[in-house]
């Protein structure tokens, strides 16, 4: 598990749990572009959580393109936790300057409670 250092503020706002299939797109050290498929486990104003097979690293920033709705936007990997059982990463994402990337009224939504609640999403 790799939470972000030195951040202590609380939760900037709700989050809404909601199962969302997207593409992330990286640039990797050697400089190739990757892609792959990810899903959403909950959603905030401010980013998501989500599960995927990259083994993207804390701290990158990636590309995240939500084909239903054809948008995009860059985000930064504020977390990330690797299953042990399964190639399964946990990951949440901070989006970099986008405040409406899923066009929802968060304030209205019901709050939800990630099962495996973690002080380190508290950023999100």
């Amino acid at each position: 598990m790799e939470p972000l250092a030195g951040k202590t503020r609380g939760r900037r706002g709700r989050r809404i749990a909601r199962r969302l299939p997207l593409m992330l797109h990286w640039r990797e050290p050697q400089g190739a572009w990757r892609e792959l498929p990810a899903e959403t486990r909950m959603l905030s104003r401010h980013g998501c959580l989500i599960t995927c097979s990259a083994r993207i690293k804390y701290s990158d920033e990636v590309m995240v393109w939500w084909m239903e709705k054809g948008r995009y936007t860059q985000a930064r990997v504020v977390f990330r936790s690797v299953s042990a059982s399964d190639d399964s990463v946990e990951m949440a994402l901070e989006f970099n300057g986008c405040d409406d990337f899923w066009g929802m009224d968060f304030s209205n939504e019901k709050a939800s409670q990630h099962p495996n609640d973690d002080p380190a999403l508290q950023l999100l």
